[in-house]
């Protein structure tokens, strides 16, 4: 397996080497341009929305932002949220013991991604008790694109923004589609409608995914209360997920359900084993955003229920007796959040413009208890219900000096457990030309401990009232090129972790610490090629403190290398094939991997056909314990090589 990886990061370097470097070898962008035969259109004009409070091209962007569209990624092979995100330079997505999704960011994570903002269509999404996101929860079909900030955005967003903050753009305008595909044992039937009439418009996407579950391994499982820590279940993900979006002229109006399932399918295990995790929630959202003059405003509300139940296999031994139980809510539906709030971004002259804004947030939970499986009584509970509420007031000030934009921002929280804090940005973004730029950055991230971290308190759960809030302060340094074809960004970064919030499992139970200073520094590179019928997407990150066992536990489960890429190429108008393929380095037990996928599309007028093999090299690929950042802990991915096929129609 070690040669295999090993083979997959060399010809990824090479590709980066041979299709970027050779670029950058030219002292003038007119000679680039002239060199790689490129106009100044496509890419170049592509905008992000995710930056600030309007679109902006990535060029301009006071952020270190990347943007990938569904489509092309599909041409590589992805069929998931989690698969997309897995393009992006120094992010890592991977399954932990309890069966959902966590996503690291620069060395950075949490097992219910508190690190990462959540975003769909702008809004934030999590549950207000655990920070959990709906990784898993969002159809597919929906999906446009992907714009990830890699770094804090907290002075725009608030909580949460701290290590990344990812927005899942969905579709406005589209055919209407149906889909039917299988991967690995996964079946997913989904589809998308659309009605316009005048200028009143509404479209509705759903997914459902039925999971037989594929083959793991879990090795050394911390904590294992005094069971056996190792050995065999089946990992799956089942889900149901609904979208609907409408607007008329400046009013639009969200509605978005879910119901994700993991690890259904496992049969009785000796050991401590999450038997169906359950994620449900849903989000409504209202926006209005009119101009006036050369003032932009927004007013907005909307509610977030999220909720989650754990049943687990022999759990009850953690609280003296024996058999299957797990966590669940008295009152789904009390696990809430509601926001309103408001904004406008004024130009006040040519050069200067000015945004400010005000959030109110209430959150809410309801009692946490351990039930028995069996019986479905009640044991324990082991957190109360309780309430929050945080209100933010933000500004932004934009100056155009010639080539050279100078902002800056703050945003100040006042949240009822966790204090008053102040969150500051500022950026310097001077362009060389209208296609490159050079990007100075700092920016703060915050994130007050959610209720289960500081209440829950049964058994070996041990949360902690003391905890401070994390503040994760970031410098960016950074060169942008783009083209109608090409879009090259490489970035230094350095970050400066004060009270991280982590699990600690030294102990034999789980606890929550700060856990003091700590740093994150590195480099990372992003490159996209579009010319004739290929496209090309190559991503390197390197993380001076990965796999490094005396910086905290969170950069010990970190690689020190990750490389992504993929490509897809054209054929006879009505063919594809593509490939994609990611390297990660060792991390703590975890040995590297590299994973290779082909993937083949068929266009018959409005019919799609698809076909994939999946892990080329036949990998074991072994996860770290991002969950409890266990350093012994691993979870085996043996599903070794697998097929895919679909079929898609537009009407």
């Amino acid at each position: 397996m070690r040669s295999g990886a090993t083979g997959c990061k060399g010809l990824l370097v090479t590709c980066l080497l041979g299709h970027s470097l050779s670029g950058q070898a030219v002292e003038q962008d007119a000679q680039f341009e002239e060199l790689l035969g490129l106009s100044i259109e496509a890419l170049s004009n592509i905008t992000v929305s995710v930056a600030s409070s309007h679109d902006q091209t990535i060029v301009e962007a006071p952020l270190i932002v990347s943007r990938y569209n569904r489509a092309d990624l599909e041409k590589m092979g992805a069929s998931s949220l989690r698969e997309m995100l897995e393009f992006v330079p120094g992010v890592l997505t991977q399954v932990t013991q309890s069966g959902n999704g966590a996503i690291m960011s620069r060395g950075l994570v949490e097992a219910f991604n508190q690190k990462i903002l959540f975003l769909l269509n702008e809004v934030p999404y999590r549950a207000p008790s655990h920070s959990a996101t709906p990784l898993d929860g969002i159809p597919f079909d929906a999906i446009s694109h992907i714009e990830v900030v890699r770094g804090p955005a907290a002075v725009y967003y608030g909580t949460n923004a701290s290590a990344a903050v990812v927005n899942i753009v969905t579709l406005d305008q589209g055919p209407d589609s149906v889909r039917l595909s299988n991967k690995n044992h996964q079946t997913s039937a989904g589809g998308r409608v659309q009605f316009q009439q005048g200028e009143w418009w509404a479209n509705l996407s759903l997914e459902t995914r039925d999971d037989e579950g594929h083959d793991a391994h879990i090795h050394e499982l911390a904590p294992s209360v005094g069971l056996p820590h190792s050995g065999n279940y089946a990992h799956s993900i089942d889900k149901d997920a609904y979208l609907l979006r409408t607007g008329y002229r400046d009013v639009t109006f969200m509605a978005q359900a879910f119901d994700t399932r993991y690890n259904e399918e496992i049969p009785g295990r000796p050991f401590i084993a999450t038997d169906g995790l359950q994620y449900k929630g849903q989000l409504y959202h209202l926006n209005y955003s009119p101009s006036l003059g050369n003032t932009r405003f927004k007013v907005f509300a909307d509610y977030n229920q999220f909720s989650l139940k754990f049943p687990i296999q022999n759990i009850l031994v953690a609280f003296g007796s024996s058999g299957d139980g797990g966590f669940r809510f008295e009152d789904e539906d009390n696990n809430h959040r509601w926001r309103v709030g408001g904004m406008a971004d004024n130009q006040l002259t040519e050069n200067v413009s000015l945004l400010f804004g005000y959030d109110y947030e209430h959150r809410s939970t309801s009692q946490y208890q351990v039930f028995n499986e069996a019986t479905g009584a009640t044991i324990t509970p082991i957190l109360q219900k309780n309430t929050n509420h945080e209100q933010a007031l933000y500004s932004q000030l934009s100056y155009q000096l010639q080539d050279l934009n100078i902002v800056l921002g703050g945003r100040y929280v006042d949240n009822k457990n966790s204090g008053k804090h102040t969150s500051p940005e500022v950026s310097m973004v001077y362009q060389l030309s209208p296609q490159q730029s050079l990007k100075l950055l700092f920016a703060e991230g915050f994130n007050s401990p959610n209720f289960v971290q500081q209440g829950i308190k049964s058994g070996p759960l041990s949360g902690n009232p003391d905890l401070s809030v994390e503040k994760i302060s970031t410098y960016d340094l950074a060169y942008t090129y783009a083209s109608d074809q090409q879009l090259f960004v490489a970035n230094l970064f350095y970050i400066e972790g004060e009270d991280l919030i982590q699990r600690d499992v030294s102990t034999g139970a789980i606890r929550f610490d700060n856990v003091g200073k700590s740093t994150r520094s590195g480099l990372e590179v992003d490159y996209q090629l579009f010319k004739d019928e290929w496209s090309w997407f190559i991503n390197v990150s390197y993380l001076m403190q990965g796999n490094d066992p005396d910086e905290d536990q969170s950069s010990v489960v970190a690689p020190e290398y990750l490389l992504s890429g993929g490509g897809s190429y054209r054929f006879f108008n009505r063919h594809s094939l593509g490939t994609s393929m990611k390297y990660v380095s060792e991390r703590a037990d975890a040995k590297e991997y590299c994973l290779m996928n082909l993937a083949y599309q068929f266009e018959l007028n409005d019919l799609t056909l698809s076909a994939g093999i999946n892990n080329l090299l036949d990998q074991e690929i072994e996860h770290a314990d991002f969950q409890n950042l266990s350093a012994n802990q691993l979870i085996t991915d043996e599903s070794g090589i697998n097929t895919s096929f679909g079929i898609s129609y537009r009407f």
